[in-house]
């Protein structure tokens, strides 16, 4: 019992010990002169701007600048375009002697057409030949007949000479042969047309 009783008075000092120690110091969320209202009040009112700033709140409170964007190198891409140039094809070399063969044959050919129409006038003239070929057939006979011969080696002139510069191995060794086929055939028509209107001499 009176150990009991010892302990309480204990206590109770401690605890006013206590109470006389926070009203000297200033209770926690208390003004310094311990009063309530003026404490409440102290709770209430924002602190200062040099208060906010030792205590970091500051920072909080005014909006940060936003950082300006990191601006990205557009990274354009171009697609190389590798453009394959073919060389253009090399016109074939034409020797002089080739030139003057293609000259010699063109007046050849015009020649041995001109024969071909005078030589089919005379054996009708005559009375002893006709033409046979039905294309010249309305011509003969007359003067339309000497230009009419001359169509065809005119397109053969230029059929030779484009054989002759052509790239083709082919074409650039036979580019003679098309003048040369028509002044024979010429030639040996003419020369049938002619023994025939001597024929009945």
């Amino acid at each position: 019992m009176h150990t009991r009783y010892l302990q309480s008075i204990v206590a109770g000092c401690c605890l006013f010990l206590s109470i006389a120690a926070q009203a000297q110091t200033g209770a926690p969320g208390q003004s310094p002169n311990g009063d309530p209202v003026a404490t409440t009040l102290a709770m209430n009112v924002p602190d200062s701007p040099s208060t906010l700033l030792r205590s970091g709140v500051a920072n909080e409170l005014v909006p940060a600048t936003p950082a300006p964007a990191a601006i990205k190198p557009s990274v354009t891409t171009t697609a190389a375009i590798a453009v394959v140039s073919h060389p253009a094809p090399v016109a074939a070399q034409v020797s002089q002697n080739e030139t003057r063969t293609w000259r010699g044959l063109v007046i050849a050919s015009h020649s041995a057409a001109f024969f071909d129409a005078w030589s089919t006038n005379h054996a009708i003239s005559e009375g002893r030949g006709y033409e046979r070929n039905p294309l010249m057939k309305p011509f003969a006979g007359n003067g339309s007949m000497y230009a009419m011969t001359q169509v065809a080696p005119t397109g053969l002139d230029f059929l030779s000479h484009h054989m002759l510069h052509s790239n083709n191995r082919f074409m650039r060794t036979m580019w003679w042969v098309p003048q040369t086929a028509f002044t024979a055939g010429s030639i040996w028509v003419g020369t049938r047309n002619v023994h025939v209107a001597n024929s009945g001499h």
